[in-house]
């Protein structure tokens, strides 16, 4: 299948070597809403070592302060700068 027909295409690829570009949010879209801050400090160390033990050690200083806000203002971790945006979401 061609790149335009099967968008899934590049999750085979993995994480990329490089942090991809900080996207904003789309205010003209619905969102889920911020959840109930019921996680107490430690367990947010450990949410936040658990998001990024994904990530290499470099991105750590760029992703986990993002995850932190994230998980501040959101009540999770969504990873936004991960989320796609070169296709239609359905």
């Amino acid at each position: 299948m061609a790149d335009n027909v099967n968008p899934l295409i590049h999750l085979k690829d993995g994480i990329p070597d490089e942090l991809p570009e900080l996207k904003i949010l789309d205010v003209s879209v619905d969102h889920a809403p911020a959840r109930k801050q019921v996680l107490t400090t430690n367990e947010k160390k450990l949410a936040l070592r658990n998001a990024l033990r994904y990530f290499p050690k470099k991105f750590h200083s760029t992703l986990g302060p993002e995850f932190l806000q994230e998980l501040e203002t959101h009540g999770r971790i969504f990873m936004h700068r991960y989320r796609p945006t070169e296709y239609e979401m359905r």
